[in-house]
């Protein structure tokens, strides 16, 4: 169920509202959607780590239609879309977690956002298919192919990435 009439458009606007250095907005985005924000986006793991076709094609779309601009790799909201973010209702407990989520995204690095969103994929895709106790079983090849795609990676930092997926999961307030 969506938090607001629209979690996508929320959620872009929320992001980029003080401008956002292009490369970051799949982070944002997928932590949005860990939270339970019902963005639909699908992802990936590829050779830099995490990707999704159907945001980069959804940021094109948008940008098309002027609600964001793109400017020296940064992206800003534009003035049709401050208009809609205004009257978009969400609650007030959403919000906070929002505004949690743009804390942590803002203060880690690239790097270590890439193994964060990594490191949740693969154990999601891993629990999918393979059940819990296929986790426990994976655990050491999952570490190595962490390592070999994330350069933050390190046992503790890998330990770090879970438990603060699972707390985005969980909507604990986290700043």
């Amino acid at each position: 169920m969506s938090k607001t009439a629209n979690d996508r458009l929320f959620c872009l606007a929320v992001s980029c509202e003080k401008g956002l250095p292009s490369e970051r907005l799949l982070y944002y985005m997928y932590m949005f959607q860990l939270a339970g924000f019902e963005l639909n986006f699908r992802y990936s793991i590829g050779a830099e780590g995490l990707v999704s076709r159907d945001l980069s094609k959804y940021l094109n779309e948008i940008i098309s239609k002027g609600v964001l601009r793109s400017e020296n790799g940064y992206l800003y909201i534009t003035e049709d879309i401050s208009e809609i973010y205004c009257y978009l209702p969400i609650t007030y407990s959403d919000l906070e977690i929002m505004d949690a989520i743009c804390e942590i995204v803002q203060s880690l690095s690239s790097d270590e956002l890439n193994l964060v969103c990594v490191v949740d994929y693969i154990i999601m895709e891993v629990t999918t298919f393979r059940g819990v106790d296929g986790l426990i079983k994976e655990r050491e090849s999952i570490e190595d192919v962490v390592s070999k795609l994330c350069s933050a990676y390190s046992k503790e930092n890998f330990d770090q990435s879970i438990k603060l997926a699972e707390n985005i999961k969980k909507g604990i307030k986290l700043c």
